[in-house]
């Protein structure tokens, strides 16, 4: 790009410099001379230039549409993936691994040469597309009022019943008919089904203080069978081990956070 600018420049005064000296002597010919100039400028410089400008908006218009149709898992696995650890030092690096395997494999699938040089659209900003994307969408589901229309109690501070009740609430906003459980279920952790477009989901809504394990993941898949639920989830405040995260992939179980109820389908 600078080289090809570099040419520009040095043509140009070329075609300046001769058109300077013929000009006393033949302006026809002169004003022929800035005509080429002027042609040469157009056609090799910005005509080219816009097409290139063109391409990269509809090929960033496609992007942002694959991007949107995987973004509520895109918004799960980030919240999944990034860690904090004892020293409240954050971690990015299996997020970062992740965006590279969309980019890679799912965008790459329609965009067979996404990771090469001269792709309209920059790898660095399709990663960062990804990531702003993602924050709009958690911002879409808060201001849509699942969270903040929902006046109930404090659930940083509710037991087991509150939160569950809590978590029922946002399904409830979210447009699920949520069926209301037992006091054995509430007692037993057991979990609430909710049925929304002809779907049923099962979910299990659990309020704790560390990362649950992989073994709620197991209870939570062979409940679904039990109930013969469509799709299964854990909703909880605390996060996920890894081993919980892996076995979830196995299970097909989804892993949230109760924000996430906002935008879930």
């Amino acid at each position: 790009m600078f080289f090809k600018l570099v040419w520009f420049i040095l043509l140009g005064s070329l075609y300046s410099f001769f058109a300077l000296i013929l000009f006393p002597t033949s302006p026809l010919l002169a004003a022929v001379i800035i005509a080429i100039a002027f042609l040469h400028l157009l056609f090799r410089g910005i005509l080219p230039k816009l097409v290139r400008i063109r391409r990269a908006r509809r090929v960033r218009k496609a992007i942002a549409s694959m991007i949107d149709e995987h973004l509520h898992a895109l918004a799960r696995r980030r919240r999944e993936l990034i860690e904090i650890d004892h020293y409240g030092l954050v971690h990015l690096e299996e997020w970062e691994d992740e965006k590279d395997f969309f980019i890679s494999n799912v965008l790459g699938s329609r965009f067979g040469n996404i990771l090469s040089e001269d792709f309209p659209v920059p790898y660095f900003l399709i990663d960062i597309m990804i990531d702003k994307r993602i924050d709009a969408y958690f911002k879409r589901g808060h201001a849509g009022g699942t969270i903040r229309e929902y006046q109930g109690e404090d659930w940083e501070n509710a037991d087991q019943q509150t939160y569950l009740g809590y978590c029922m609430k946002l399904l409830e906003l979210a447009g699920w008919k949520v069926v209301i459980p037992t006091q054995e279920d509430i007692r037993n952790r057991g979990p609430i089904l909710a049925r929304k477009d002809g779907k049923l989901l099962l979910a299990a809504c659990i309020r704790a203080s560390k990362p649950l394990g992989r073994s709620f993941i197991r209870q939570t898949a062979a409940a679904r069978l039990n109930h013969d639920a469509d799709d299964a989830a854990i909703i909880t405040n605390a996060g996920f081990s890894r081993w919980a995260r892996s076995s979830a992939l196995k299970h097909d179980v989804m892993l949230l956070h109760h924000s996430d109820l906002a935008n879930i389908d």
